[in-house]
């Protein structure tokens, strides 16, 4: 039977007046909502109001998050409820184009589509394209009722206390370029209050508007880091430039007011440089380098260019052996030598990993890094985005190299691709890593990894370890293929996670206590 209007604003009233770590289940916030969704409100005020008692609830509720959501939890799907009741509000008849009620219904569909993303941007995680498409055409839908730039009450967030449904849009523009992943959870609120703030002076126009900008502030969201997904899309013919004229002395202004401290500072400047365009500031003196270097990504091939022979599990590595030597003596009457055969493997790798080298000339390099560019590779652009794990290689004969991470990438306008690289400190070892097999469960798979050994605390100490993605964040056991053996590992800290990897610490624990 359905509910009537006086039950459900008893359950709203109820929702609000408990402590966020009191709430209940999510499930019960999308049973409302569907509530909701079948009334048949008179006015627009009371379908309006109603949503954004509803909307103010969710929200105290995962501000931050508490646990990571699924693309199926009843969580994110209560805010896909909301999304629909205010776009029932956009068609209600008394939302008329240009009126104070429509640009309200449009204003809090825009927010609510980004009140979604940071659920993702909170657990590192990239935002689905859907979201972005979404909230693109809410921006269009907006225009052509003419209220996108109308502002309306809106203080969730605490500042500014007034958005129009166009601020909304550009701040999570501004928001993903600063490359929430890149960032301390913790900070990720100050971010969302910036964006929120300067989003009046971030100037998203056509891409025809190219020839009236500065070169030195125009950036094609198409070609910078990261790159927006729903301007990629067919009907997404506006906001392919990003103009930071406006915003940079804004963003100055900030940096020069008294009384910040060392942490909103150091994100201004952060935030300065990914919405600016320009390179991040190095603390460490730069000196100027003109060699050409060899770039691989990919982490079967950096294992490959790394150690001189290819990734296989430590025990595929044992019967393959067996099998290769019976085989010799077999077919050669044992006169083939292991160097031969190891000769050959390798001259079969190579052509195996080659397509994932490349070849980028060095601009100036630091003590943690380097600064590269290549020519004519703006097609390759996504292949490197922020986070990536690259190894970089001097001598082209010699196996080895530096294990660095993309921190920063921009694309300009004559085709050329520059990279920012960090190096991941440490001397790496490379071994192999597999979760802790559960007891009658398959065996689970190994993967390369690199670890770093404390070297001043031997087996005692606490050693990092860097692993593909497939490991997880929420790893506590692991198995690690150190000096022809299999030994425990109890993880204690992810210290980072990139576009392709995990950084995290452990403790050897030999013999395994679970």
């Amino acid at each position: 039977m359905q509910e009537t209007i006086e039950a459900i604003d008893e359950r709203l009233r109820h929702l609000l007046a408990v402590a966020p770590e009191s709430a209940p289940p999510a499930a019960e916030f999308e049973i409302l909502a569907d509530s909701l969704l079948g009334q048949e409100f008179a006015t627009f005020s009371q379908l309006v109001d109603r949503a954004d008692l509803l909307r103010a609830a969710l929200h105290r509720v995962g501000w931050p998050r508490r646990s990571p959501p699924t693309r199926e939890s009843p969580y994110l799907k209560a805010w896909g409820k909301l999304i629909k009741l205010y776009t029932k509000a956009t068609q209600h008849p008394a939302a008329v184009p240009s009126s104070p009620y429509c640009a309200l219904a449009h204003e809090r569909q825009s927010w609510c589509l980004l009140r979604m993303m940071l659920i993702f941007w909170f657990e590192l995680t990239r935002v689905p394209d859907t979201l972005w498409g979404g909230l693109h055409q809410a921006l269009l839908r907006a225009e052509r009722a003419n209220v996108a730039n109308r502002r309306v009450d809106d203080g969730l967030f605490g500042t500014p206390l007034r958005l129009s449904c166009r601020e909304v849009h550009h701040a999570a523009a501004l928001i993903h370029l600063a490359n929430p992943n890149a960032l301390p959870m913790s900070m990720l609120p100050r971010v969302v209050t910036f964006a929120l703030e300067l989003a009046t002076y971030a100037q998203f126009v056509p891409p025809e508007w190219l020839d009236r900008i500065d070169d030195r502030y125009g950036i094609d969201l198409a070609g910078n880091s990261p790159p927006i997904p729903a301007l990629a899309l067919a009907d997404a013919k506006m906001l392919r430039l990003y103009d930071a004229g406006a915003l940079i002395p804004k963003v100055h202004m900030r940096l020069a007011q008294t009384g910040l401290s060392t942490d909103e500072r150091l994100l201004l400047e952060t935030l300065s440089q990914r919405w600016t365009g320009e390179p991040p500031k190095r603390q460490e003196p730069r000196e100027p380098s003109n060699e050409g270097l060899q770039v691989v990504s990919d982490w079967p091939a950096i294992y490959f260019y790394f150690t001189g022979r290819a990734f296989e599990p430590p025990t595929a590595v044992s019967v393959r052996r067996t099998f290769e030597e019976a085989q010799r003596i077999q077919l050669f009457g044992g006169t083939v030598s292991d160097v031969d055969l190891t000769e050959r493997e390798r001259e079969k790798n190579e052509l195996l990993y080659s397509p994932h080298l490349t070849q980028w000339d060095a601009m100036d390099c630091s003590p943690k890094g380097w600064r590269i560019r290549r020519s004519g590779a703006r097609s390759e652009l996504t292949r490197w985005p922020p986070g990536r794990l690259l190894l970089v290689r001097k001598h082209p004969k010699t196996y080895g190299g530096m294990l660095t991470r993309v921190r920063w990438r921009q694309a300009t306008f004559d085709g050329e691709i520059h990279l920012g690289l960090e190096q991941i400190p440490g001397i790496p070892r490379p071994t192999a890593v597999q979760h802790f097999p559960v007891v009658g469960a398959p065996p689970t798979p190994w993967y390369p990894a690199f670890w770093f050994p404390d070297t001043s605390r031997g087996d005692e100490g606490t050693h990092r370890l860097l692993a593909p993605l497939e490991i997880g964040t929420e790893a506590k056991l692991l198995n690690l293929w150190v000096e022809h053996k299999t030994r425990g590992a109890r993880v204690q800290e992810v210290l980072e996670k990139g576009e392709d990897y995990l950084i995290l610490t452990f403790f050897w624990i030999d013999p395994v206590i679970i």
